[in-house]
């Protein structure tokens, strides 16, 4: 038997979700390990979203300008639901990411959501 749960309208709220795409390929040809992806969590997104966050891994591809050639890696997807006036704190984790480990674009979505916690 399945129970029906109806929310309140003050159990939810609206939010934003940001996903940064991280590739785990550098340009020398090594790979982001999972060591480094661990510290560049703690020491900077933790920091910037200590509220919470989720860490995706995935596949993906990206079309690289300098050859035209689609380049396929391994990829972590860092997930942030927070107030849109935060976007700024998103965009700076991003810039860091892609500074930290040499990456060519670092990609940011992001998108209105209605959240609940039940």
């Amino acid at each position: 038997m399945s129970e029906t749960l109806t929310l309140s309208p003050i159990d939810t709220s609206l939010s934003t979700v940001s996903r940064i795409y991280c590739g785990m390929s550098k340009p020398n040809g090594e790979s982001v390990t999972d060591s480094d992806l661990q510290s560049f969590i703690d020491q900077t997104l933790a920091r910037a979203f200590p509220d919470g966050f989720t860490i995706m891994h995935a596949d993906g591809g990206w079309r690289d300008l300098a050859t035209g050639h689609t380049i396929r890696e391994p990829s972590a997807i860092l997930e942030v639901a927070h107030g849109g006036q935060d976007t700024g704190r998103v965009l700076d984790v991003a810039r860091a990411y892609k500074s930290t480990f040499g990456q060519q674009a670092v990609m940011v979505a992001s998108v209105p959501v209605q959240t609940q916690f039940v």
